[in-house]
């Protein structure tokens, strides 16, 4: 009796397991858990989630804030499994086992921006080196916008020094508008101001390179079936560096 008992147990246990990953499977369970900063949220990741949500009901989603300081550190904790951050991102620390896996999934270009007391400037094209003795928004050190402009910047034998620093492109975005310096900012975002007269483009001579926004996975912190097949969805851009 006891035997049939563990048996008819073990056998409920197996069925309950097998429905569990039959649910998991057709995503009609799980959870999906990303990191991302506020620019890859706005400007990228909130529509895909939407339409990732409304085709999967049943999935838990849960998003966080990350950077590309703390991105490899919250990866390898488990915390998240998978993250969205635009380019550049370090993929490769020297541990094999804590490397970055990246799919490039949408392209954006920045252009350079400025608010009215500044509107002058943007009347003829500028150098790079014209506009470093002039005030500068951006964003602090360790995120991938400030590793973007150190890079282009030194890549021009020039030194990124801006004045006023800001922890997200719509702070930047503001400050601009309100001529607390000239900046760099996606061209999408900078549209609507441009439209309206609050902001200028500033027609630099040097091409400012195509950025990426990036799904990141870790080795040994495996996405789950959900994240998988919203990753999946996406075709790799990655360019032929």
């Amino acid at each position: 009796m006891q035997q049939k008992l563990e048996s008819e147990a073990v056998e409920l246990a197996d069925n309950f397991f097998l429905d569990d990953l039959k649910n998991l499977t057709q995503m009609k369970a799980g959870s999906m858990r990303i990191g991302a900063n506020e620019l890859t949220f706005t400007s990228w990741l909130l529509p895909h989630v939407k339409a990732f949500k409304q085709k999967y009901p049943d999935v838990r989603i849960k998003i966080e804030n990350v950077t590309a300081a703390n991105v490899r550190e919250v990866l390898s904790s488990g915390a998240i499994d998978f993250a969205v951050l635009s380019s550049p991102v370090d993929v490769d620390d020297g541990k094999e086992h804590y490397r970055l896996s990246m799919r490039y999934v949408n392209q954006f270009q920045d252009i350079p921006v400025c608010g009215s007391e500044f509107f002058k400037i943007a009347d003829e094209p500028q150098n790079l080196r014209d506009l470093i003795d002039l005030p500068m928004v951006s964003m602090p050190e360790g995120t991938s916008t400030r590793n973007f402009y150190n890079t282009f910047f030194d890549n021009n034998n020039l030194i990124f020094r801006p004045d006023i620093e800001v922890s997200s492109v719509d702070q930047s975005t503001r400050a601009i508008k309100e001529s607390l310096g000239i900046g760099f900012i996606p061209e999408k975002v900078a549209e609507s101001g441009i439209r309206e007269g609050s902001l200028r483009k500033i027609d630099l001579k040097e091409k400012i390179p195509v950025r990426y926004n990036c799904i990141l996975t870790v080795y040994n912190n495996p996405p789950s079936i959900a994240a998988r097949t919203f990753i999946e969805g996406f075709q790799d851009l990655r360019p032929l560096l």
